[in-house]
């Protein structure tokens, strides 16, 4: 279940990942007492910063999927279209084997979109939890 906060930003530790070509940053950091996660391609956060973000509760730490930096009015959305085109091309396979009446394939092939459709599905409540949380900035 997606869950928001907002709060103060506290203990900011940023770190940047390079891997096939690409880099990512991570952000570990308090929020009012929360420990949160993230880990995007950008981040725009400092100390002292007012953020709105949202995620999945792990284990006592916020993992969080898309924020919005209230004090630079900055909005992060979660990018989900390549999970979504993960889950597509696992999808085609299973609604050929369907078509073709080999069920027992079929089955196999529908099994293996089921995690990152979750995820999708996640990614996109998180995504509109933001935009439809009471402070919300348009920008």
């Amino acid at each position: 279940m997606v869950t928001t906060a907002v709060g103060q930003v506290s203990n900011l530790k940023l770190s940047t990942s390079h891997m096939n070509g690409t880099s990512n940053q991570t952000a570990s950091f308090m929020l009012d007492g929360q420990a949160v996660s993230l880990e995007t391609k950008h981040i725009s956060l400092d100390e002292g910063d007012r953020l709105l973000i949202a995620g999945v509760m792990k284990h006592g730490l916020l993992q969080g999927y898309a924020y919005q930096n209230l004090t630079k009015s900055v909005f992060v959305p979660f990018p989900n279209k390549l999970v979504w085109f993960v889950t597509l091309v696992f999808c085609m396979p299973a609604l050929l084997m369907l078509l073709a009446g080999a069920y027992g394939i079929a089955v196999f092939f529908l099994l293996f979109p089921i995690l990152p459709f979750s995820l999708a599905l996640r990614i996109s409540s998180g995504n509109s939890a933001i935009r439809s949380h009471p402070e919300f900035q348009n920008i």
